[in-house]
């Protein structure tokens, strides 16, 4: 949580420092907003995180997306969540918006003022640590229930679409998805005897929990869905 009150410290400074100068660049657009689609995420445990959106012209603009993750919360769906974990992601980006935002503001009828669809290229970093309770059986001992403690480095690149409708001039609806690669660095705490003793398959962990105690070097694909909802700023 340490992690979310300084970002957010850090957005709303800079929200702060350019709503305070004279003048705004002619085009020139902010937003903040929130993505409450990661608050529910078994893959990746749940977070907390925001997104400042700063628009340099009609098509160009980036993103400074990002937040920590978020303790075992009792009201969260076990499945969404990983045991005592801490850390942060940061995510990036650049967009590019196209012709539909000018020619879909010309034809908005209900929804509202039509910001347009964007293609994006995002810059991906996390860290993160959790625990993890499996079994193990060893050679020289039976099953037995293991806590330990594992850790997460994750880089990658994704190449994202999306969809962007400004309700009233103000109110921010955002829809996303894209793809793309990502490497991994995982360790635990376990001793080699232990680690390769974990039991897999059957009544031992589905495929989430193979991925969570994944450990060594790799690269993965990396696929992006999500939802945003904010506030137009300026």
């Amino acid at each position: 949580m340490r992690h979310t009150l300084l970002y957010t410290a850090f957005l709303l400074l800079i929200t702060n420092t350019t709503m305070g100068q004279n003048k705004v660049p002619q085009n020139s657009t902010l937003s903040l907003s929130i993505v409450p689609t990661e608050l529910f995420n078994p893959w990746d445990g749940s977070a907390v995180r925001m997104a400042l959106e700063y628009s340099f012209s009609k098509r160009l603009s980036v993103t400074l997306n990002g937040g920590s993750y978020l303790h075992h919360q009792p009201d969260f769906p076990d499945w969404s969540q990983k045991n005592n974990i801490n850390g942060f992601i940061a995510r990036p980006m650049i967009k590019y918006y196209g012709q539909g935002r000018q020619f879909r503001r010309k034809h908005r009828k209900y929804i509202g003022e039509y910001e347009g669809q964007y293609i994006g290229m995002e810059f991906l970093y996390k860290r993160q640590t959790y625990d993890r309770d499996d079994s193990v059986a060893t050679a020289t001992t039976p099953a037995y229930d293991k806590i330990y403690r594992m850790s997460r480095y994750v880089t990658g690149l994704n190449f994202i679409w999306g969809d962007k409708i400004i309700y009233r001039s103000r109110i921010i609806f955002e829809y996303y998805l894209g793809a793309g690669v990502r490497y991994i660095h995982s360790t635990n705490n376990l001793s080699s005897i232990e680690e390769n003793g974990l039991l897999t398959g059957e009544n031992h962990g589905d495929i989430i929990g193979s991925v969570m105690r994944a450990t060594g070097s790799y690269y993965a694909p990396g696929i992006s869905i999500g939802l945003k909802i904010g506030y137009k700023l300026l």
